[in-house]
């Protein structure tokens, strides 16, 4: 009885105040999952997961239990000729190939650059052992990828459909008279104030 009236209370559609040029807000739903949307400039992202009231501190927790592991693909590896090692986003939406941060692990240490508008970063020939990716309209995390083969020097990769989704970790939101106030998965602090629509 005690859940369905806090799950009557809280669920709803709240919106973001207070924070200029933005727009975000939540979507909880009576069955513990919510839906979330983040609209910034161009950049419309969204996300989904599972909320959880927490009795005893008044307060509500969201998270993503459900993530991607990377957010690109690695489509090829080869051995090519040349003198250099090249890593390619390879992706029909050219728009987004020279948003790509790299960082290429080597014998020698850490490579670090963008990509260029044809999706290209290349760095003199030599053994990698892994690359790090991280698409710069969205920087909270970077994709991982082992090298196994110290020959190849070519990379080919590709964005996954989900790269702008965005994930909750134990996000904190404490309910007040005209919504919840608390934290923002893509924004610091914990300051944030959400209005409940009616």
């Amino acid at each position: 009885m005690m859940q369905a009236q806090i799950s009557s209370t809280l669920t709803g559609e709240y919106q973001l105040r207070g924070v200029m040029e933005m727009a975000s807000g939540l979507l909880l739903k009576p069955d513990s999952s919510f839906e979330f949307f983040f609209s910034y400039g161009a950049m419309d992202r969204s996300g989904s997961g599972k909320w959880q009231w927490i009795e005893k501190d008044s307060l509500l927790v969201l998270n993503t239990p459900d993530r991607h592991a990377a957010d690109y693909t690695l489509l090829q590896s080869r051995k090519d000729t040349g003198d250099l090692t090249a890593i390619h986003i390879n992706d029909k939406n050219v728009y987004f190939l020279s948003y790509t941060q790299v960082r290429v692990h080597t014998d020698s240490g850490i490579i670090e650059g963008v990509t260029d508008n044809k999706g290209f970063f290349t760095i003199p020939r030599q053994p990698v052992k892994k690359i790090e990716l991280l698409f710069e309209l969205c920087p909270e995390r970077f994709s991982s990828f082992t090298i196994t083969n110290s020959n190849h020097t070519y990379f080919e990769f590709r964005f996954e459909p989900w790269i702008t989704e965005v994930y909750f970790n134990n996000v904190i939101l404490k309910p007040t008279k005209g919504g919840l106030e608390g934290g923002h998965p893509l924004l610091q602090g914990q300051q944030y104030k959400y209005q409940k629509l009616e």
